[in-house]
């Protein structure tokens, strides 16, 4: 072979090689990027191709579950086979920030999602986050109870002050009848 050709079959497969390590080059973060786009986008096959233990039923019954939108993601804190990407996306229709972690692992293909770690975190924050609304509500209620009475309490009182009163005057009247 010339020359030339062994530098042209080089050069290309130098292109094939590095074409192929940036995908597995991926970083956490973009892998998570990418992952949850295809999620909102509700093409759950193209999510389930960045997951390791997920399908796409999985991917569906999450979406019915949750109705995520606006994802932010932070640097991932990562060793050599695992990371977790903090990921914040807004909790429709209640337009609640939702903070949770989307878990990945490196596998021959590079770094993937693991949807049953992320599921689980997510649902954990999922309800924390409805019991501090549950609480909110529960104090501005108890808050506005509160209020209530107090108004109730005052109005009973002025209402035993003039009954008062007029008790007072009906028996000072009755008084100066009698004198």
């Amino acid at each position: 072979m010339s020359p030339r050709i062994l530098r042209f079959l080089y050069a290309a497969g130098l292109i094939v090689l590095l074409g192929a390590c940036g995908e597995r080059g991926e970083t956490p973060k973009a892998v998570s990027v990418r992952f949850w786009d295809t999620f909102q986008e509700e093409n759950f096959e193209a999510a389930r191709a960045w997951t390791v233990d997920g399908n796409a039923s999985d991917l569906r019954a999450l979406s019915e579950a949750y109705s995520l939108e606006q994802f932010a993601f932070d640097d991932a804190f990562r060793n050599e086979s695992r990371a977790l990407v903090p990921t914040r996306a807004v909790l429709a229709p209640a337009g609640r920030d939702l903070d949770f972690y989307t878990h990945l692992r490196r596998d021959e293909s590079g770094w993937r999602v693991e949807l049953r770690g992320t599921r689980r975190d997510l649902t954990r924050q999922a309800l924390a986050g409805s019991f501090e609304g549950v609480q909110e509500s529960l104090r501005k209620s108890s808050d506005a109870l509160v209020e209530e009475f107090e108004q109730r309490a005052l109005q009973a009182s002025e209402t035993l002050r003039e009954a008062l009163e007029g008790l007072e005057r009906a028996l000072t009247s009755e008084d100066e009848k009698g004198t």
